[in-house]
């Protein structure tokens, strides 16, 4: 008996450790913000159960429901396991979630932000890395996502009509983008500042302005953007659109892509004030309308490259090179029916071969 007593005792005490070193906390609809956010007692809301979170640890959500908006001030990860639905309604004059922890690890696991007059999704003001997977982000009235600090990766998630862009990303931040989805917001998604960007299998439709928008950063630290196997179509404006600024340098790499039926020209890279580069291969150009060239060159700073890429049945010419900017291809692409069957180039287009 006595030696029942002692084990039923150890674990109590072990019990009460694990609680107290609250390195995994959970939230349900049944839950209350005065438990100890244990599994067996969890609590109703993000925050209280962040509060009772170790620094690495995990919150989980573990059954279907709206938690709360909630700022994240140290390394955890958040998550709703497949199947369950966790909920964020943002409110006006609040984001969803606010990420400000420097230094930190941070992973945002399966959730659901949906804006109800709130500014912004996800806010990432502070972080060293953050993980943004299987998340869903719609109705905000500024950006589903907006980071202006640190390694962001956002995977399988899904941003929708929010009042600015998708992804805004500003300042010598990294980004990597895959698999996921940006439509009807004001841009797909958009790079400044020196941002650094790969878009990987990304879908950017439908959107107000450009599917993908790069603005060059300063000469030491421009803004660099590759997309590889996107998909950028249906975007009321440009499909990809490529600014230059004084004293700075920006470029835009895509290949494997398919830039289809945009408003105005697939790709338009724009030099007038300095240097942006854009380079496109193995990628199909087709259906922009009337007078918008599928890809241009324009402004003394502007330079393209297109290499074994297809242009067909664009309203206007599959190439534009206007205002001294460069243009160049390498013979290896398909020009065919743009511009109603006439001219399929306009300006000068200037040849070389690949090695």
């Amino acid at each position: 008996m006595r030696a029942v007593q002692a084990v039923v005792a150890a674990l109590i005490v072990l019990t009460a450790v694990s609680a107290g070193a609250a390195q995994r906390t959970f939230v349900s609809v049944h839950g209350n913000d005065a438990n100890t956010c244990a599994v067996f007692a969890p609590c109703r809301s993000f925050t209280a159960a962040l509060a009772n979170t170790d620094p690495n640890g995990e919150l989980i959500v573990l059954d279907s429901g709206a938690y709360g908006r909630v700022t994240v001030a140290q390394p955890v990860t958040i998550e709703a396991p497949a199947g369950v639905f966790a909920g964020i309604s943002v409110f006006a004059s609040d984001n969803g979630i606010d990420v400000n922890a420097p230094g930190a690890t941070v992973t945002l696991r399966g959730l659901s932000i949906n804006g109800q007059g709130g500014n912004v999704g996800i806010n990432v003001a502070a972080v060293a890395a953050l993980r943004i997977d299987r998340c869903r982000v719609s109705n905000m009235g500024e950006q589903a996502v907006k980071i202006v600090a640190g390694n962001v990766v956002i995977t399988d998630s899904y941003l929708s009509d929010n009042g600015h862009d998708g992804i805004w990303a500003f300042g010598v931040v990294d980004v990597l983008v895959e698999r996921t989805v940006s439509t009807r917001n004001l841009s797909g998604s958009a790079f400044f500042a020196g941002a650094r960007a790969t878009l990987r299998n990304v879908s950017s439709t439908s959107n107000q302005f450009y599917g993908v928008y790069v603005q060059a950063g300063p000469t030491a630290t421009p803004t660099y953007v590759r997309a590889e196997e996107v998909t950028v179509a249906y975007n009321q404006q440009e499909g990809v659109r490529v600014d230059s600024l004084a004293s700075s340098f920006g470029s835009v790499t895509i290949s494997r892509s398919a830039i289809l039926a945009n408003g105005a020209n697939g790709v338009n890279v724009l030099g007038f004030n300095g240097p942006v580069y854009a380079t496109v291969s193995q990628s199909t150009l087709s259906n922009h309308p009337t007078i918008w060239p599928a890809v241009a060159s324009n402004g003394a700073g502007a330079k393209v490259v297109v290499t074994r890429s297809t242009l067909v049945d664009n309203g206007s010419a599959g190439f534009f090179q206007l205002n001294s900017g460069v243009f160049e291809s390498d013979g290896t692409n398909t020009l065919r029916n743009n511009n109603g069957g006439g001219v399929q180039t306009l300006g000068t287009i200037g040849t070389f071969s690949l090695l």
